[in-house]
């Protein structure tokens, strides 16, 4: 490898970095918004009766999915979901 290609190679894992580092900070400001112990007994009773949810949003643009996705064990119970956005005038 190159001096340039070494260069870059730790230039984009520099970046990668702090990527990760304001990711990991956004994901905490916004489990500020859902009070985890709600969230944790909202799974738990999925859980506990084998149920399982599927999300569909609009106005809350995926939110709803990123909370439950960070309930405990949340591949047990969360099937996933669709965020579905429209410009239509009714």
């Amino acid at each position: 490898m190159t001096d340039t290609g070494r260069d870059n190679a730790a230039s984009f894992v520099s970046i990668a970095n702090e990527l990760i580092i304001v990711i990991n900070i956004e994901i905490n400001l916004l489990m500020e918004l859902f009070d985890l112990t709600t969230l944790k007994a909202i799974g738990n009773k999925l859980k506990a009766k084998k149920q399982t949810v599927a999300l569909a949003e609009s106005v809350t643009s995926g939110l709803l999915q990123f909370a439950f996705s960070q309930i405990p064990d949340a591949r047990l119970f969360l099937q996933g979901g669709h965020c579905i956005q429209s410009r239509a005038k009714i």
